[in-house]
């Protein structure tokens, strides 16, 4: 299937990353990174639904990732940004302890059945197994949603977007990182 951009509809994309399954490719138009080509909802439920790699590959290196969004939650809170977060795509829950460690509420968003299990059981933090558009969370409840590089895994990042707005308290913020 052609490469068509999941934001601006161009049809032109350039490969990006090849790592094992995955494919990413940014649009030659708006810059956009997404998986190319895109998998069915089956095929993406499955995909993400048993993975253990991403979370205990985050994981050896932890500390790193763990300082960096520190850091980036500490710029946030610079700007004004305040807590709860909600993190769309938690992985090991490492921005989640970040939030934790800056004194924010945090809440995450993850499919994969092992890291929901790290999250809650290692953490002791809030997480649902669930994709935002679904997710059993109340509207206006979040000073910050992050997209911390999982919004060019969506099949809808346009529509996970707007779910991040009805999401958000008036003046809250959304953080992506691609």
């Amino acid at each position: 299937m052609a490469f068509r951009c999941l934001i601006c509809a161009h049809e032109a994309g350039r490969l990006l990353l090849h790592k094992q399954a995955l494919v990413l490719a940014r649009c030659q138009s708006c810059g956009f990174v997404q998986q190319d080509p895109l998998p069915s909802a089956g095929e993406y439920d499955a995909r993400y639904q048993h993975v253990e790699g991403y979370c205990f590959d985050a994981l050896r290196d932890k500390d790193l990732f763990l300082r960096r969004d520190e850091r980036v939650l500490w710029d946030l809170a610079r700007t004004g940004a305040k807590g709860p977060l909600l993190d769309v795509g938690a992985g090991a829950g490492i921005l989640m302890e970040a939030a934790r460690s800056v004194g924010w509420r945090a809440v995450g968003l993850e499919l994969a059945q092992p890291s929901v299990e790290r999250i809650r059981g290692v953490l002791d933090l809030e997480v649902h197994a669930s994709g935002i558009e679904s997710a059993p969370l109340e509207p206006e409840t979040f000073g910050v949603v992050t997209f911390s590089h999982s919004l060019e895994h969506l099949l809808d990042p346009v529509g996970a977007l707007r779910s991040a707005a009805r999401l958000l308290r008036p003046g809250g913020l959304v953080h992506v990182a691609v």
